[in-house]
């Protein structure tokens, strides 16, 4: 009997120093990515307010004012919650740039702790945990967040001031996410209790992300799509009655501001609907490129309209895309994590990338959310290329990814190190754009 006792004693120490050890490696890379993020964006902290900045920060009376929220919700109530963080900026530091740059980077790796915890939550999944790079789920997510945190292209929602509204969206939009498939997961084990916990958690982050900006309007879809690729052998009707509950719930946000008419629909007059379909099949191509290979990057792009299927390329970027789809389809099965990414690019893009033309049809900090999904893509996709390769090797390949990245990003945020530099920049690779001309011309006068 004694004997029985102690073994028993033995294996709970023996779980709780395994469950000690897993917490200790969980915080240390939770540091770790938060120290690489800050490090990259250490020398942003004194960049001054750049172009809209103003318009939205520097001269927006509503912000001025934290405690009058009406006044905040007149002025963008679509953004209500982007528009609150700005004023809650000017409460505290007025104009002095830095307080708003420390916030954006504090907003930036919370987005890269939420992608980091849902990426981990993904991989355990019904149907991922029998994948064949199970054992490496925790290096995956790892490394897939690393590169959301990284990368240049998620410079420009980072160290622009004001497209903090993307990456405040997103860091809602990933935490509703993982609180939801937290919140499942949960549920298959019979913890009812705790899952509807987290499943209103995840009610409250998604209607936070949807009143900072809009893109976070494809989330009912995203839960949905995520049943689907990862869930659906475990359905069941209860299950059913909750996916239909929390997209409902969503559903009705949508609905209300619709009804409410505090969603703009801008009307562009020099492009037709079918214009800027086709030029957005170029711009994904574009953000593809851009992703593998972030050479070339602009604040304002000078992007040519395609007025007919043929014209700039734009049949070339509809071939690819295709293409891109139907292989996402094909590895539906076999390579469930690849296909979800996929499709998680072009969902994630809906928003600004269809049929409802917008003034400019091209902007890098569109893509912070869909990083989310390129991050996955490539992470899984290097560890299935190299499978016959060692742990090792495969860990040394993704950190030179990463690092030539990181690098990458770093030297691009010394482009907005001041106005002259960045209007220089975005003149020398735009220049039959008038609009960093006027902004460059404004501060010469200035100075």
């Amino acid at each position: 009997m004694k004997k029985d006792r102690k073994t028993r004693s033995d294996a709970r120490q023996s779980r709780k120093g395994i469950f000690s050890r897993t917490k200790s490696i969980y915080a240390l890379s939770g540091l770790l990515l938060a120290f690489v993020a800050f490090v990259v964006y250490s020398n942003t902290f004194r960049s001054p307010f750049q172009f809209d900045d103003f318009s939205s920060i520097v001269w927006n009376g509503p912000i001025q004012n934290i405690s009058n929220l009406r006044a905040i919700w007149s002025y963008s109530p679509t953004r209500f919650v982007t528009y609150a963080s700005f004023a809650l900026n000017y409460h505290l530091h007025l104009l002095d740039v830095e307080g708003y740059h420390v916030f954006n980077l504090l907003i930036h790796i919370g987005a890269g702790l939420s992608a980091w915890w849902l990426l981990l939550l993904i991989f355990r999944t019904p149907a991922l945990r029998e994948a064949s790079y199970a054992d490496d789920s925790r290096v995956l997510a790892f490394f897939g967040a690393l590169i959301f945190l990284i990368h240049p292209l998620q410079t420009q929602a980072v160290t622009y001031i004001v497209q903090r509204a993307a990456s405040l969206a997103t860091a809602f939009y990933l935490l509703s996410m993982a609180l939801y498939v937290k919140g499942r997961l949960l549920q298959l084990e019979g913890k009812t209790r705790a899952a509807v916990l987290l499943y209103i958690g995840t009610l409250v982050a998604g209607s936070l992300a949807m009143f900072s900006k809009e893109i976070a309007y494809t989330l009912p879809a995203m839960i949905v799509m995520f049943e689907l690729f990862f869930f659906f052998k475990e359905r069941s009707k209860s299950g059913t009655i909750l996916l239909a509950g929390i997209t409902t719930f969503f559903l009705l946000v949508f609905g209300l501001a619709l009804w409410l008419d505090i969603i703009p629909i801008p009307e562009v007059s020099n492009i037709s609907r079918a214009e800027y379909i086709l030029t957005q099949l170029r711009v994904l191509t574009t953000y593809l490129r851009l992703f593998i290979l972030p050479v070339g990057q602009n604040v304002d792009h000078d992007f040519p309209i395609s007025r007919n299927v043929f014209e700039h390329g734009a049949v070339l970027s509809l071939v690819l895309l295709l293409a891109l789809v139907i292989a996402a389809v094909i590895l539906f099965r076999r390579q469930r994590a690849i296909s979800f990414s996929v499709c998680w690019f072009f969902l994630s893009l809906l928003p600004e990338s269809s049929i409802i033309p917008i003034p400019d049809v091209i902007y890098e900090h569109r893509m912070y959310l869909p990083m989310f999904g390129c991050s996955l893509f490539l992470v899984t996709v290097v560890y299935q290329l190299l499978a016959r390769k060692s742990r090792f090797f495969r860990i040394s390949v993704l950190t030179i990814i990463a690092s030539v990245y990181a690098i990458a990003a770093f030297e691009r945020n010394k482009v907005c190190r001041d106005e002259v530099t960045m209007t220089t920049d975005v003149i020398a690779k735009s220049p039959r754009k008038a609009r960093a001309y006027s902004t460059r011309g404004l501060v010469y006068m200035n100075r």
